[in-house]
Formats: structure tokens, sequence, C-alpha cells
């Protein structure tokens, strides 16, 4: 394997297929000129590009550029993420919630997600909802990173200042998107970094950060084409929606079937069993039990 063919040779046959009679070799089968051989050029013929620009390195790739003697490869930094929790009620992970707290699960998945597209989060922790305090760690993760997640905040409620001090440092390109979860999302931009402010509901906060921010990312960390991961499914119920937006709906899939676990956006349980998410666009009305859809998988 591997090896040149002898002069005036020009087919192998497997071992398999042969047996030796003394100093003799029996073929037991027919072979074809050129059959089990390799012919220089016949792998990536001269001229042409093994790997293109844009791609994220997998397996395969790395051993294609050993192949071709390709020992240092020119590749984009990897992005870093500041990620702000805000929010009066938020306390750490390892407190017993009393009254109205509850535990910041938005920061530890967010940056489990960020990790999983390539990217390196920095966590800023919990900050009150307090402007001058809100002010001072946005400037601290701007100076910091490539980009900056603020979670919660994101609303129009008299206490939600994320939007506020965007605009102060910067600019507020858009502030309400048409889809559900995710409705008062924020995308801005300050001292030239992007920005996105997420509800602060948790599947809010991660439907936004896969359907709108997923792409910034690719693009942050040089990825042109990025493939999403699908399955085709049998939809097991109808689906209502609300012409003029868009809805994703977290569903489970079991063999061919993509079952809808409906749910408020402030609730984990319908995350965590969920496969992924199922799209409907805003122009549609929903989608009726039996029909072929495709589930964008987490």
């Amino acid at each position: 394997t591997g090896g040149e063919l002898p002069s005036g040779t020009d087919a192998i046959v497997m071992i398999e297929h042969t047996e030796t009679i003394d100093d003799q070799v029996l073929v037991k089968r027919p072979v074809a000129s050129g059959e089990n051989c390799i012919r220089r050029g016949e792998d990536f013929t001269k001229g042409t590009a093994a790997i293109t620009k844009g791609r994220r390195l997998s397996p395969p790739d790395i051993g294609v550029l050993a192949a071709v003697g390709c020992s240092i490869v020119p590749v984009c930094s990897i992005p870093r993420i500041g990620v702000i929790s805000t929010g009066n009620e938020l306390i750490t992970v390892d407190k017993r919630p009393s009254g109205s707290e509850i535990r910041d699960s938005n920061s530890v998945m967010l940056g489990a997600y960020l990790r999983a597209a390539g990217c390196t989060p920095h966590l800023y922790g919990i900050v009150k909802d307090e402007r001058e305090i809100l002010r001072e760690i946005l400037h601290l993760a701007l100076g910091e990173n490539d980009a900056v997640i603020l979670s919660g905040g994101s609303s129009k409620d008299e206490r939600d200042l994320c939007a506020d001090l965007i605009a102060e440092c910067g600019e507020v390109l858009v502030h309400g998107v048409a889809i559900a979860p995710g409705k008062p999302t924020i995308i801005g931009r300050c001292m030239g970094k992007p920005v996105l402010g997420l509800p602060g509901h948790p599947a809010s906060a991660l439907v936004v950060l896969d359907r709108i921010g997923r792409p910034l990312l690719s693009v942050m960390s040089g990825e042109i084409r990025r493939t999403e991961c699908t399955r085709s499914a049998i939809l097991t119920q109808n689906i209502p929606s609300t012409r003029g937006r868009e809805d994703y709906i977290r569903v489970k899939l079991d063999g061919k079937h993509a079952i809808p676990l409906f749910g408020k956006s402030g609730l984990l349980n319908t995350l965590v069993q969920s496969d992924g998410i199922l799209r409907i666009p805003a122009g549609s009305e929903g989608i009726e039990k039996g029909a072929e859809v495709e589930v964008i998988t987490w």
C-alpha cells in the first residue's frame, strides 16, 4: 500500500483474491487495468485548492493539509466574547434562591454555546440594574473583547438600561425584532464592536443567540461557508403561528417524528427536552400535523 508499481505493471490484485502454489501465484479473479491503483495527481490535481479560505478546519481538513505538506496555516484569531448578566433578581448558581430571586443560568448557558461555536467567552458575572455600575462593566467588556453580549435588560421597562447605555457609547441599530421568542432583542455597535442585547428568559436568549448571533460569530471568526445541521421529520400536531412574525418552536425528535414542545420562554424544561427548533416563516399562519419539516438541531 502506497508503494510504486514495478515497471510493466498497471494493476494490483488484492492478496485475498490470490493463492500461492510453490513459487507461483494463482489469481482467482479478473483484474482491470488501473484497478486498486492511485495515479499521480488523482487526489488533488496541480493548480487546484485543497482547502479553501473561510472554512472551519475539521479533522479531515487537518489530514489533507498534512498530506500536501502544509505545516503552517494562516488562520483567523478566535473571537473573544464578553457576557454580562443583568438583573436585580439574579443570584449566583451556588446560592439558594429566596423570594423572587433566580439563579443566573443564562451566562453559563451562553458561555457554553459560545465555546461550541469556536469562541472564547469571558463571563463578567451578575450586574445589578444600576446605570453607573452597568456602564462601567460594559466599557470594561468592550475594551477586553471583540464583541459583547448582554443578557437581560433588553425590554423597555424603566429598569432596563441596556439600550440607553448602548446608545450612549455607540448606536442602537435595532431594538425589537419580529421573532418569537426574542422580540425585545437589541442589536448595537459600541467602540466599533458588535453588542447584542438578549432577552432575560433562557429560551429567548438561546434562540436569539443561535438565530441572530451565530451568523455574526461566523463572520467574526472568518467562516465564509457554514452549514446548519438539520433533520427532516414529520410533525405530530398542528402548530399555529401569527402572520408577520417568525416563530421558533422547540421540538423533540422521536425517530422520524418531530414533537412540538410548547412552553413559556422563561422555562428551562422545554430546552433540555428539545433536540432543536423548528422555524415558521413570518408569512405563514402555522404548520399542519403530518407536514414534513426541517428541524434545526442544537
